[in-house]
């Protein structure tokens, strides 16, 4: 089965396929800029609740990378704000800007260099696990039959719970049930395979 890389971060760049082509062709378009990515949300070249959500996470994090240093927490606000106007009904994008904004938040005493390292792991999280309804995405990858879910899964080892957001949580413990190398350590909330 072939795997379509919806959204994915590459080479320091936002890589999306374009999804206005499908199915008849399929073109990914390669963005450098934060602003690229906001129009790309906007132009619908993204679809899809989970998959805007990832895009506008990764264009964060492409953002926070130019954002200069002495302003970079009120760039980062402003930038946030412009891919909010993207798509005002996108719940995802919502939760994943409002994710971004608790890393500078929560970080805001540290350097500029580590909350542009912090907002690119939690961008890479974004695009680590979806599970949107007519399938599951996986490390930017659509997965729509189960003995393939497995493997990808496994990609969470050692996660922080919450990491993860409740309703992909919740995915992984429907299909993980009863299955004999997985739990959840309650002690120190984590994924864990052995």
């Amino acid at each position: 089965m072939k795997r379509v890389h919806t959204v994915e971060w590459k080479s320091g760049r936002v890589v999306m396929i374009d999804q206005r082509l499908l199915p008849n062709r399929e073109i990914y378009r390669i963005y450098k800029d934060p602003e690229d990515v906001i129009r790309a949300i906007k132009e619908m070249v993204v679809r899809g609740a989970p998959a805007i959500g990832v895009a506008a996470a990764m264009g964060l994090a492409l953002g926070a990378n130019v954002l200069p240093a002495d302003r970079f927490g009120r760039e980062f606000e402003r930038l946030c704000r412009r891919f909010a106007a993207t798509r005002p009904t996108a719940i995802n994008l919502f939760w994943a800007i409002e994710r971004m904004r608790k890393i500078v938040r929560e970080n805001a005493h540290r350097s500029v260099d580590t909350l542009r390292t912090l907002l690119l792991r939690r961008a890479a999280l974004e695009g680590a696990v979806q599970f949107p309804a007519n399938g599951i995405l996986v490390a930017g990858q659509a997965v729509h039959h189960e003995r393939h879910l497995a493997a990808q899964i496994e990609q969470l080892h050692n996660l922080p719970l919450s990491a993860i957001s409740r309703k992909s949580l919740f995915a992984i413990l429907r299909y993980c049930h009863n299955k004999p190398r997985f739990c959840l350590s309650l002690a120190s909330p984590r994924v864990i395979w052995f």
